[in-house]
């Protein structure tokens, strides 16, 4: 089964590799890196939308079952409804975390995006997560979920609507990474080998303004 993780990676960094391996190695799924190429919530990306493609297959290239995608997306349902036309897909799984899953009445046809995918949902695993969770979970009357409240246990999805899974807190973000650029702080912590390589030659270069 497939795994939907959509985001603008600006840049791929850590954080974001943590959530696809928790996701692949538990749940046995292979991770479609879609990216996308505008997000009307965000302010000006840090970096083109060739060079993010490029860290992300960088970031990405050795490890087994990651795949990147360039999608020129910007709603959830209009991506998914393309993956699964152009992979001829029947079940996939939308990755993200809880705090925007919680947002989910926002979203553009929430209700036909939960008729046309199931849910992975990342957690940091605090209690009062799993709790506010359950309860919007009621909200949106879905009885089919599957919570992984550890961070070991595998599990092979058997199409629940929903899986919780708690994952190790790493606190890392596009926004931290662009103000320690924007402070000169050492990056190598956060990125991925290479893609820490590449961005330190353009700061060097006095390429890479925030």
């Amino acid at each position: 089964m497939v795994g939907i993780f959509g985001g603008s990676f600006d840049p791929i960094h850590n954080g974001h590799l943590e959530v696809a391996f928790q996701v692949r190695d538990r749940l046995n799924l292979k991770i479609f890196f879609a990216l996308t190429k505008q997000n009307p919530l965000k302010e000006r990306a840090l970096l083109s939308y060739e060079e993010r493609f490029h860290l992300l297959n960088l970031a990405i290239k050795e490890h087994y079952n990651f795949y990147a995608l360039k999608e020129e997306y910007i709603y959830a349902i209009d991506l998914v409804k393309k993956i699964k036309k152009d992979f001829n897909l029947n079940k996939i799984y939308f990755i993200t975390g809880l705090d925007s899953f919680l947002s989910l009445k926002k979203w553009k046809n929430y209700k036909e995006l939960l008729k046309e995918t199931n849910f992975i949902i990342c957690s940091r695993g605090k209690k009062e997560n799993k709790e506010v969770f359950l309860n919007f979970l009621k909200d949106l009357n879905i009885n089919s979920y599957k919570i992984l409240d550890d961070f070991y246990t595998k599990y092979n999805p058997q199409n629940e609507k929903i899986i919780y899974l708690k994952i190790p807190y790493l606190e890392i973000s596009s926004t931290l990474i662009k103000n320690y650029i924007k402070h000169s702080f050492d990056l190598y912590p956060y990125l991925p080998e290479k893609v820490y390589k590449y961005l330190k030659i353009k700061i060097e270069r006095g390429k890479l303004h925030v």
